[in-house]
């Protein structure tokens, strides 16, 4: 879409952590495929293999500066001479040990496969060319560029980076909290005086990670099984170590629920750190921890005493406790505890090993961990730019030798933007109260008084209410309703305001503006949730239709989307989308359809915009026209992506009253489109939202596709106003109702799946410790490998969810009209 400006407002600067790019690389890169071995090398060997003196010194001969991405792809300035090269590595030679042997040679072949045209980006970003595979290439490869220098030097986590240091914090006793930096290339439409090109920036911005304390892994052990248990000391740990006897017939020994949680260090790397090998700098990979399910370790389980291994020496049997003390005089212990199995077939006691810093924890974090991590991670504009300049120190994009070998210069001042702020709407609050129930009438809406927040209770629940009786409901929490305060309060009567068909706010036409809608309008929200990887649950998709002239109230339909498909399918398309439009057309348009649809979509990349417009959008005016004929003809249709992942931020000028709140935060309202934003695409950042703590996130709107030719100051107004008109809150929020309404939705919808509970939770913690009970279970030989088990991760069945009110589909279910449940807001 053709790019035009906001003409309202009032103008002022603000700051944004993007740094303008002044010259970038001129001449041609050559791009090669890296094959190290058969390509089924593990990653750390891969690394080796790259890193080795033999590979090294042959990419010297043909290039200064070699880019690597760590995997299958390399880039150089220069061209091979014969295209591609086999370079013959002894990993031996490469230990310091004598060479010779063949089975310890592995080869690295590398082929010339693409000439990157870097003249073709600066002709894209001079409006000479359209885009295409070859920009998105120079792009690609200037991203991997400014990354190759920090990666060599920090801990990596995608396009982040963390250093050890002060920027840390414990979040409990086996899990820290890290800040690092983070950025990436981004285009945008600045033009700065004196630059070589126009158009390309960094985006800088404050990386938050969690990682495993280093600590002795017997300590790590303990202290992560504590978790559940405060007061765990050893010898209760090794008790509830021990193995349990299944209820399954045959009684064979389980593994304990502490055991399986002790499974999360799997993959977890470690140093020997005992007497003997204090200068010890081999690094060991945990592959698992020992057990058996042989009757005769019920009382013991496997560890240092009855485990014995064969010497290498004289060939007899030796426990592992003997071994420490006969060679090391060292007495163990903890050697009740099971041993840790190696990826090299090693054994080796928890209390001897210690885990290596920077490792990444990769779990979902705990109530009391999350408060932590959010204390750790919410910063102000203030501190958030000192963090953000921290950050700076550590690029150091002065000293970078790639930076400066292929010619690339970054402006080291933040992106300063002359955006507009937008008059705050007026919300008028509807206090509208509910006259009472007349005896003998059916209740309108049920509460529930829930004992804790048990996600699998309150599914249950929900899925009863909402597919079973087509009721509403509202859950309460015991500890919540005790207290009594009036936030709380406060909270749950917007929510029973909003099921029972009131609304909480509502923009008021202001005079002489134009109303928002001048014409018939309907407005659509579109998301796709995705469970959590591994578990057998759909992807979910949801639409989302506004029920009322003025676009406050929707109606959700949610439906199974395969597994992890982002892009809305055509059958999804068709159940969803005409039964809610035929409610809309029944409630709204009185006989009538839309003259005009707002379709806002979240939780697209780039380069899935076309699939928006080529699949979602084409299915959507299919199903139009074969629903209604001609009425899909009239239609004009404004397509709209919406997105908050994102690592760019509004910082205004210290004590700007004028243009900043109390906390340092852009004011709501704010609105940038230019110099951040896409060189020629429509698309702008809006600050809509006061955030109450840390550095409000702007969300990025980018219009695809506008049928109807709206003035940019009526869409940016309603987009904005808009957000004054969510249900659960009486001040605005970050992101358009539309599609906040289907996140909800989506996420919600997961309690209709036609599945029985006996079965247990698909989703969340509980599935986690389901499905590691399960993988235990195929070790043991207990159950078929996972390829072959049917409903595996791999084998995600798309299994329509249950309707809103009854399986059978009639008009009325236990007195409830299913139009109510079906047009409500079931998901608020």
């Amino acid at each position: 879409m053709a790019r035009s400006y906001n003409t309202q407002g009032k103008a002022i600067s603000i700051r944004v952590n993007q740094f303008k790019i002044l010259d970038a690389p001129r001449t041609d890169i050559y791009q090669y495929d890296v094959l190290i071995g058969k390509g089924d090398a593990k990653p750390g060997l891969v690394k080796k293999v790259w890193q080795s003196a033999a590979v090294q010194k042959e990419l010297a001969k043909h290039g200064e500066m070699w880019l690597w991405d760590g995997n299958k792809i390399a880039w150089c300035s220069r061209p091979l001479a014969r295209g591609e090269v086999r370079i013959a590595i002894d990993l031996d030679i490469e230990n310091g040990k004598p060479g010779g042997d063949p089975d310890r040679m592995i080869y690295c072949h590398i082929k010339q496969t693409t000439i990157i045209r870097m003249a073709s980006l600066r002709a894209y970003l001079n409006k000479q060319c359209d885009f295409d595979n070859t920009v998105l290439c120079a792009i690609n490869f200037l991203d991997h560029m400014i990354r190759q220098w920090p990666s060599e030097r920090y801990t990596v986590q995608k396009r982040s980076f963390f250093a050890r240091g002060q920027n840390r914090s414990p979040l409990d006793i086996t899990i820290e909290a890290m800040k690092g930096v983070y950025q990436s290339i981004r285009l945008c439409n600045h033009v700065t005086e004196g630059s070589a090109i126009r158009g390309l920036a960094v985006n800088v911005d404050v990386a938050n990670g969690t990682f495993w304390t280093s600590q002795d892994v017997m300590q790590a052990a303990r202290n992560l099984c504590s978790a559940k248990n405060r007061a765990l000391n050893y010898d209760v740990f090794r008790k509830d170590l021990m193995p349990r006897q299944s209820n399954r017939e045959g009684g064979r020994l389980e593994k304990s629920a502490e055991f399986l949680t002790l499974e999360k260090m799997k993959k977890l790397k470690f140093h020997l750190k005992h007497h003997g090998k204090e200068q010890d700098t081999k690094v060991y990979t945990i592959k698992k921890f020992t057990f058996s399910h042989d009757p005769k370790y019920a009382n013991t389980g496997v560890n240092a005493k009855n485990y014995f291994f064969a010497q290498k020496d004289t060939g007899k049997q030796m426990s592992v406790y003997d071994y420490f003390k006969t060679k090391y005089n060292i007495l163990l212990k903890f050697w009740w505890a099971p041993l840790i199995e190696t990826e090299r077939a090693g054994f080796f006691p928890m209390e001897v090993c210690t885990l290596i810093p920077n490792q990444k924890y990769q779990y979902k974090l705990d109530p009391s961990q999350t408060a932590s991590m959010i204390k750790f991670a919410v910063t102000r504009p203030k501190v958030r730019i000192q963090s953000i300049g921290h950050g700076l120190g550590m690029l150091k994009w002065q000293e970078d030798p790639y930076l400066a070998h292929f010619g690339c210069k970054i402006d080291q001042n933040m992106t300063m933007c002359a955006p507009e702020v937008d008059k705050v709407a007026v919300g008028v609050q509807d206090a509208r109260k509910a006259a009472g129930q007349q005896s003998k009438q059916t209740p309108q809406i049920l509460f529930f008084i829930m004992p804790d927040r048990n996600s699998f209770l309150y599914e249950r629940l929900k899925k009863n209410n909402e597919c079973r009786f087509g009721m509403m409901s509202q859950m309460m929490n015991i500890a919540h309703v005790l207290k009594a305060q009036p936030q709380y309060c406060s909270n749950v009567c917007m929510k029973v305001n909003a099921k029972l068909g009131g609304t909480t706010c509502k923009v008021a036409d202001v005079k002489p503006l134009k109303p928002f809608f001048p014409r018939p309008t309907m407005v659509i929200g579109a998301d796709v949730s995705h469970a959590s990887p591994g578990s057998p649950q759909s992807s979910m998709a949801c639409l989302t239709m506004s029920m009322d002239s003025t676009a406050c109230r929707y109606a959700a339909a949610v439906q199974t989307n395969g597994n992890r498909v982002e892009m809305i399918s055509k059958d999804n398309i068709n159940s969803m989308f005409i039964p809610l439009f035929k409610q809309w057309m029944a409630k709204v348009g009185k006989g009538s359809g839309p003259q005009h649809i707002y379709y806002f979509r979240d939780g697209v990349s780039e380069g899935q915009f076309e699939h928006v417009i080529n699949q979602e959008i084409k299915d959507m005016k299919a199903a139009l026209e074969n629903a209604f004929g001609q009425l899909a003809t009239t239609i004009r249709w404004t397509v709209t992506v919406c997105t908050k992942r994102h690592h760019l931020r509004f910082f205004p000028k210290d004590n700007d009253m004028a243009s900043s709140d109390k906390n340092g935060n852009a004011l709501p309202g704010t609105l940038v489109e230019r110099d951040i934003t896409h060189p020629f695409e429509y698309d702008f950042y809006l600050c809509s939202h006061s955030a109450i703590q840390g550095t409000a996130r702007p969300v990025h709107y980018q219009v695809i596709m506008d049928e109807a030719q709206v003035p940019v100051n009526d869409f940016q107004r309603m987009v904005y106003q808009h957000c004054y008109q969510y249900m659960r809150s009486t001040t605005p929020v970050s992101l358009y109702p539309a599609v906040y309404y289907a996140h909800l939705a989506s996420n919600r919808a997961r309690a209709h799946e036609a599945q029985g509970y006996s079965s247990g939770p698909r989703g969340g913690e509980k599935f986690l410790e389901k499905q590691a009970a399960a993988a235990a279970d195929r070790i043991a030989g207990r159950a078929p490998p996972e390829s072959s088990q049917t409903g595996s991760s791999n084998l995600v069945e798309n299994v329509p969810l249950l309707p809103l009110g009854t399986l059978n589909d009639q008009d009325k279910v236990y007195g409830n009209d299913l139009a109510k449940i079906r047009t409500g807001m079931w998901y608020i």
